[in-house]
C-alpha cells in the first residue's frame, strides 16, 4: 500500500511539472502572465503549495539522485530537474523502507537549513511581503475561476520600520466598482487610509477626509505601488522594483515595458506636476490596469537601442 501511495505521489508530481513547464510556454507564445494559464485550471494554488507540504519519497529521491549526478561536474554540465526526473526505473526498484529512510534524512537536511539564523533586512522583509502577497493574489485568483468567487486583499504595514507602499488588489472591475461607487473611495486611498489608522492607531473617522496635499500623496503613491505591483507580475520576480529614472536599464533588464502612461510629464510621480487631478487620473489608469507593465521581445528591446542610440527619447508618455 505504501509503495502504491509513493507511486502514485511520484506520478503526480510529473504531471504537475509537466502542466508547469507548459504555462511558461503557452506564457511565452502569447505574452501573458504564466500564472493566468496555471489558474485556469485551478492548479496555481496547488502547485505553491505542492512544494511547500510535506516531503514525499519522490521528492526527496530526486534531491539526492540529482547531488550525486552533478557531484563532479562543471556547472554548465550539469543535468537540470527534468532531465532526472526521466530516470524512474531506480525510484521505481527501492522498497518502502529506503523510500522511508530517504524522506527522513532529506527532512534532516532541509530543517539544518531552517535552523540557521536568517540574516533579516529591510530587503528582505520587503520580499517576504511581495512573496506573500503574490501568494494571497493567487489563492484569491484561483479561487474566482474555479468557484466563482470575488475579493478585496488590503496590506498595510502595522510598523513604520517597515518601508512599504500599502498593497491593493481586486479581482475584477465589479470590485473596484464597488469601492468607488459604494465606499466612495479609490482603491488605493482606501489602502493609505487603512494604512494611516493602523499607524497612528486612530478611528477610521479621523482619516476619511483628505486635504489636497493628501490627495497628491495618496495619487503619487498609488502610481507607484500599482506599477511596481505590475511589474511583480508580470516578471514573476517578487524584488523587482520600476526605477523611474532608470527606466531604460529596467525595459531591457526585465523585458518589459510601461505602456498606457496618461500624464503630460514622465518621470518619478514625485516630481510629477500639473495638479491633482491630473495625477489622480493616472492613478486610476493604473489601479484599473490601463497603464501597466507589459512584456516585449528580445527584437523589440534590441530595436529600442538602437532608437535610443539614433538621438530618440523612448518615454512612455
Amino acid at each position: 500500500q505504501h509503495e502504491k501511495r509513493a507511486d502514485e505521489d511520484a506520478a503526480v508530481d510529473d504531471i504537475l511539472m509537466y502542466i508547469d513547464e507548459q504555462a511558461t510556454v503557452l506564457a511565452r507564445r502569447f505574452g501573458r502572465n504564466r500564472r493566468r494559464y496555471l489558474e485556469k485550471f485551478y492548479i496555481g494554488s496547488v502547485l505553491w503549495r505542492k512544494r511547500h507540504n510535506k516531503t514525499s519519497a519522490w521528492s526527496a529521491f530526486l534531491h539526492f539522485k540529482s547531488e550525486k549526478f552533478n557531484s563532479d561536474k562543471e556547472i554548465g554540465r550539469r543535468a537540470n530537474l527534468r532531465a532526472i526526473t526521466k530516470e524512474t526505473k531506480e525510484y521505481h526498484e527501492l522498497t518502502v523502507q529506503q523510500r522511508t529512510e530517504m524522506v527522513e534524512e532529506f527532512e534532516k537536511i532541509k530543517t539544518s537549513g531552517m535552523s540557521k539564523p536568517v540574516n533579516i533586512t529591510a530587503h528582505t522583509r520587503l520580499a517576504e511581503v511581495n512573496s506573500s502577497f503574490a501568494a494571497m493574489v493567487s489563492e484569491a485568483e484561483a479561487l474566482k475561476e474555479h468557484v466563482g468567487t470575488e475579493s478585496l486583499i488590503v496590506t498595510v504595514r502595522s510598523s513604520p520600520n517597515l518601508n512599504m507602499l500599502p498593497k491593493v488588489h481586486l479581482t475584477s472591475n465589479v470590485v473596484s466598482q464597488f469601492v468607488r461607487t459604494l465606499l466612495r473611495e479609490d482603491p488605493m486611498k482606501l489602502g493609505i487610509k487603512m494604512e494611516s489608522t493602523v499607524l497612528a492607531g486612530l478611528a477610521p473617522r479621523n482619516v476619511l477626509s483628505m486635504s489636497y496635499t493628501d490627495r497628491k500623496l495618496a495619487a503619487k503613491q498609488g502610481i507607484r505601488s500599482g506599477l511596481n505591483e505590475s511589474l511583480v507580475k508580470v516578471t514573476e520576480n517578487p524584488n523587482a522594483t520600476l526605477e523611474f529614472i532608470r527606466y531604460e536599464r529596467m525595459v531591457q533588464e526585465h523585458l518589459a515595458k510601461l505602456v498606457g502612461w496618461c500624464h503630460n510629464e514622465w518621470g518619478n510621480p514625485s516630481n510629477l506636476k500639473g495638479g491633482v487631478d491630473a495625477l489622480e487620473a493616472l492613478a486610476r489608469a493604473v489601479s484599473d490596469e490601463k497603464c501597466k507593465v507589459v512584456r516585449i521581445t528580445r527584437q523589440e528591446a534590441d530595436e529600442r537601442i538602437k532608437h535610443i542610440e539614433a538621438g530618440e527619447i523612448l518615454t512612455p508618455n
